[in-house]
């Protein structure tokens, strides 16, 4: 199944460096945005500590406005999840440390300075690029929903995205085990 999301990447008019963010230590932290569905905004996020990652803060990330859209390849029955909540994050690789994006429409190389060891502008692929890290998307709730993320097994290793096996089982269990804990709300 094939989806995009609608957004409009970075541009060379996008500046990384016009938000820094101390880095918070948390094992969980999300960049909350004051974005809502008819006012949405870039960059107006700050960094949080949270506790776990739970179906209210997946919900959350509804009011940014983001949605998925159906591209023609994909199996009609899926089209059902286009209306479910749309969070991006990004686990690192070894310590598990993992950031929500909520509310805000950064990407994730905006929402990660400060927070990760990476380039100001990591989409270019130099230097630390995304450094030790995975991106990801979840669509819809913790019971109802599914996790996507890049697989590229000759990629270089900073670039953010998952090139083995256990780098799926890895970011997977993480993942469950901030979740493990949660009875379901529905959204």
């Amino acid at each position: 199944m094939v989806w995009k999301s609608a957004s409009y990447g970075p541009s060379e008019y996008t500046n990384y460096g016009s938000h820094p963010t101390s880095r918070v230590e948390n094992n969980v932290v999300a960049y909350v945005g004051t974005s809502t569905r008819s006012d949405p905004k870039r960059n107006s996020g700050s960094v949080e500590r949270i506790a776990q990652i739970d179906d209210d803060l997946l919900c959350f990330n509804a009011e940014a406005g983001s949605v998925l859209v159906r591209i023609k390849e994909n199996d009609r029955k899926f089209d059902t999840f286009i209306k479910l909540p749309f969070t991006k994050g990004v686990t690192e690789r070894e310590t598990g440390r993992t950031l929500l994006i909520l509310g805000d429409l950064a990407h994730h190389g905006e929402a990660m300075q400060g927070q990760f060891d990476v380039s100001q502008d990591p989409y270019q692929g130099k230097g630390k690029a995304f450094g030790n890290t995975i991106r990801w998307i979840n669509v819809g709730g913790i019971s109802d929903g599914f996790l996507g993320l890049d697989y590229r097994p000759n990629a270089p290793t900073n670039s953010g995205v998952a090139r083995n096996e256990a780098d799926v089982k890895f970011l997977a269990n993480m993942l469950l085990n901030k979740e493990a804990e949660i009875s379901t709300v529905y959204c």
